[in-house]
């Protein structure tokens, strides 16, 4: 696990001095798994039209969060040996058991770029999804502080047609 945390403060501020207390958390998870959760806090207390105020909060509160991860699952060809001819074929009736891969990619990092399909070699289709959720604190139009709350998919399949042809 790796936590980072960072604030400010500005000493020629007339008030407001401190900063936004960011941190982030990276987590990796047995079997490839990541886990990236950013959070920022604020010692300030909020007006009601959420407007930072010259007071001081015992506990910082949290304003916004926001975590992500990616995973791949991939389908593999089976090789197996011709007992008679003692050769390896690749066979589609039989799958290997689908396993789960970390892509480590950022969230979204490169989602407008083309790239071309890349599928690992005797896999027969690849499906990689990136995941990512937030929470932000805001005023609605009632003047009332609710949460802003996102989801995000992202998937990609790539299917391999036949040896020469994949999409």
């Amino acid at each position: 696990m790796n936590w980072n945390i960072s604030t400010g403060y500005n000493l020629k501020a007339d008030s407001l001095n401190l900063d936004i207390i960011r941190s982030s958390i990276r987590i990796n998870i047995p079997n490839g798994l990541r886990l990236d959760i950013s959070m920022n806090h604020d010692m300030y207390e909020l007006d009601s039209e959420l407007r930072r105020t010259n007071k001081f909060n015992l506990i910082p509160h949290l304003t916004n969060l926001s975590g992500s991860t990616s995973f791949a699952l991939i389908g593999y060809k089976k090789i197996f040996t011709d007992k008679k001819t003692k050769k390896k074929n690749l066979t589609d009736k039989k799958m290997k058991q689908d396993t789960i891969i970390n892509t480590n990619d950022d969230l979204f990092e490169k989602s407008n770029l083309f790239q071309e399909p890349d599928l690992k070699k005797n896999s027969l289709w690849d499906l990689s999804a990136s995941l990512a959720f937030g929470i932000q604190k805001r005023l609605t139009e009632n003047n009332t502080i609710e949460w802003k709350k996102s989801f995000w998919v992202k998937p990609k399949l790539k299917i391999k047609l036949s040896e020469k042809w994949k999409t």
